[in-house]
């Protein structure tokens, strides 16, 4: 809950400087440049709940249509949409997991996404306890890189 507290102020402090161009952030900050890699970060975690405008033209039925560019400027990218039940009140999240396949293989990124969700199941069903005792493993996870990968003994 501390934790949970802590982001929100820090993102509510973010916010108030979102108008900033992102260049002039890049600027300011003078990170390392390379075209192999974002400048500032290379995981994001991203959650859209908001709704765009809707357009009306005379005359002409419009409807939004999603495209999939199965592309990211990240390595690695969770993003997150609330679902819009009835026009006023979410009914659920849905998610998307976007990763650069030179660096990632499906299982891994899996098994990355399973342990997300572990957590936010752990915190929606008790957010009070300290981030270190949710648990992540999947079953038999932990006994697999404990105990079978830690085991040395030989003959």
């Amino acid at each position: 809950t501390e934790l949970l507290g802590r982001v929100r102020e820090m993102c509510l402090r973010a916010y108030a400087h979102q108008d900033v161009p992102f260049e002039l952030l890049v600027e300011e900050l003078a990170p390392g440049r390379s075209p192999a890699w974002h400048p500032l970060f290379q995981v994001v975690l991203a959650l859209r709940n908001t709704r765009a405008g809707e357009l009306a033209l005379p005359g002409v039925e419009v409807r939004a249509e999603p495209v999939e560019t199965h592309t990211s400027p990240f390595d690695l990218a969770f993003e997150f949409d609330d679902r819009d039940r009835d026009g006023r009140t979410a009914g659920g999240i849905s998610g998307t997991v976007q990763y650069n396949a030179d660096l990632f293989d499906r299982d891994t990124v899996e098994r990355l996404a399973g342990r997300l969700l572990r957590l936010l199941e752990g915190v929606a069903h008790d957010p009070a306890l300290p981030v270190s005792r949710y648990g992540l493993w999947a079953p038999g996870e932990h006994d697999q890189v404990v105990r079978q990968w830690n085991d040395t003994r030989r003959p």
